[in-house]
């Protein structure tokens, strides 16, 4: 049965309204000479320029990507960074130089950095997060401890499970034998 009447055209339907742009216009010339400067003043400030270096680098990375027409921002303050690499360059020596002391002493610290590092991974996110921005708004994370060490038990049994990463015999220089598999024979 027709009326008679005739019906507008249908209008064109999205395709997809929920799909979004992304772009990346930054220059592989210009990476490379922001590279070679954070590199070189890495090197003549024996590791210390490294922070600045890397806020250099993510603010170029994050400027030159596009969501929808606009860039992401990133506002960390080298000086924080570089706290935090001084910390855990002391939490990598003092695993190091405790199994030089003592067994007993290096399985303590062992024990306290897997007791401390689902906080410290935590806290590293809520740095680089509360520290990027899009549109003016700057991301959050907010993340409990408790949440931390749920998510990151499983982890570290299935780490202690496997035991301890097998010792390889060194030759006097320090490293492992030529031909040493690791078995035993």
């Amino acid at each position: 049965m027709s009326t008679g009447r005739q019906s507008d055209p249908p209008t064109p339907v999205d395709p997809d309204p929920g799909l979004v742009s992304i772009s990346f216009s930054g220059d592989g010339a210009e990476y490379f000479r922001l590279w070679v400067v954070n590199l070189l003043l890495t090197a003549l400030t024996l590791g210390v320029y490294s922070a600045w270096a890397k806020v250099r680098k993510t603010k170029y990375f994050y400027q030159n990507t596009r969501l929808d027409g606009n860039v992401f921002d990133y506002h960390g303050r080298p000086r924080a960074i570089l706290r935090g690499r001084v910390v855990a360059l002391m939490l990598a020596a003092a695993y190091t130089w405790t199994f030089q002391f003592s067994l007993a002493a290096g399985v303590v610290t062992a024990l306290v950095l897997c007791a401390a590092g689902p906080w410290l991974l935590m806290r590293a996110q809520v740095f680089r997060l509360s520290n990027t921005s899009y549109r003016g708004l700057r991301f959050g994370f907010r993340a409990d401890t408790n949440t931390a060490y749920r998510v990151a038990t499983p982890v570290l049994g299935l780490w202690f499970a496997n035991g301890p990463p097998p010792r390889w015999p060194r030759s006097r220089t320090g490293y492992p034998r030529p031909g040493y598999s690791g078995r035993r024979r």
